[in-house]
């Protein structure tokens, strides 16, 4: 082979590196400006969840009377007793339907 054609080759491969360096640098630079783009959503998000005013906050359930735990696990659990019922009634309606479809 012509000793030509291995500068060639060479330039080539040295000219395809630094081609790839800089695709490299600047994807980089492009993802780290995204991600400062999504840490900032993040944290305007989630500023409002830790509050400003903390002292206004409510304090901890484990800190409160177990009384108060109770009686909001008690309104919780009625919920969920509520919401089961709501879905039997809408199945046997569901059902009775079906069972008199084709009469």
């Amino acid at each position: 082979m012509p000793g030509w054609i291995w500068l060639v080759l060479v330039i080539f491969m040295i000219a395809m590196l630094v081609g790839g360096a800089i695709y490299v640098v600047f994807r980089a630079m492009a993802a780290m400006r995204s991600a400062g783009r999504l840490s900032s959503a993040i944290e305007e998000k989630l500023s409002p969840v830790q509050g400003d005013d903390e002292n206004s906050a409510e304090a901890p359930l484990f800190t409160r009377p177990l009384h108060v735990a109770g009686e909001r696990y008690s309104v919780a659990h009625a919920e969920v007793l509520r919401r089961h019922d709501r879905i039997h009634e809408r199945h046997m309606r569901t059902w009775q339907q079906w069972k008199h479809f084709n009469d």
